[in-house]
């Protein structure tokens, strides 16, 4: 049985491990896990939670938040979600989005948006196999100081 929690400090060492699976990133530590997670939930819009198996090993996380643009109603944003990839195709996407989608919808958020890499077409599916439309392509620019 799979449940879903919201992160708490003692999930950090398999939060930075789950996290290290993601897409070819550079290896986080826990103390740069630690850093990044206080400095954003210092908004406290912004909420992590984990998914756990039966055995209560996390295999999966979301992060996400309410946002507030000039010329927009608030709406929730899915900034990261990663599933093990032995457990994908089992409804564990699902069932954290649904989870998210109920409780920010209580708070009265009615739209959920995410961005997606243009590479990764197997979360694009996911997308839009929960019912999310695509609705706008954008480039991003870095410049290191």
């Amino acid at each position: 049985m799979i449940t879903i929690k919201e992160y708490s400090d003692k999930y950090l060492h398999e939060l930075t491990d789950l996290y290290n699976l993601w897409d070819d990133i550079d290896d986080l530590t826990d103390n740069e896990m630690s850093q990044t997670i206080k400095a954003y939930e210092q908004n406290t819009n912004n909420k992590t939670f984990l998914a756990f198996n039966e055995d209560e090993k996390p295999i999966g996380y979301i992060f996400c938040g309410i946002c507030y643009y000039v010329g927009t109603a608030s709406f929730l944003e899915i900034i990261q979600i990663m599933i093990r990839e032995e457990y994908r195709g089992q409804g564990v996407g699902k069932m954290m989005m649904d989870y998210v989608a109920d409780m920010y919808f209580k708070q009265g958020i009615r739209q959920i948006r995410l961005h997606s890499r243009v590479k990764l077409t197997k979360a694009h599916a996911f997308y839009k196999k929960l019912g999310f439309n695509e609705f706008k392509q954008s480039k991003f620019f870095v410049k290191n100081l």
